[in-house]
Formats: structure tokens, C-alpha cells, sequence
């Protein structure tokens, strides 16, 4: 049986990247408290900032 690899849409992609890193920053505290993305596509580069956590 061969696995099969189904590619992420842009919007699921930056979800799991935000989760991965919202989930990081529980348990470390030299992680800071916004992330950001870059997303690079051929012809566009986009930055978005997420807040990470607040305490």
C-alpha cells in the first residue's frame, strides 16, 4: 500500500503552522509571543503576524 501525500491549501497550511507554534509557546518559555509567517508563492510574498499567547 502506498502513502498518499494530499497538499495543504494557503489558509489550512498557516492554521497548523500558528497551532504548531501556539502549542510550542506552552511549553517554552523563551518563545515569544507573536509569530510570523511569510508566505511565498511565485509571484507574491505575504507577512502575517499572529498573537501567541498573552500571560
Amino acid at each position: 500500500m502506498a502513502d498518499t501525500i494530499t497538499p495543504l491549501s494557503e489558509p489550512e497550511a498557516v492554521d497548523l503552522v500558528n497551532t504548531v507554534f501556539a502549542s510550542a509557546t506552552e511549553r517554552d518559555i523563551y518563545t515569544g509571543y507573536k509569530l510570523e509567517i511569510m508566505i511565498l508563492k511565485p509571484d507574491d510574498i505575504r507577512t502575517e503576524v499572529m498573537e501567541l499567547r498573552k500571560d
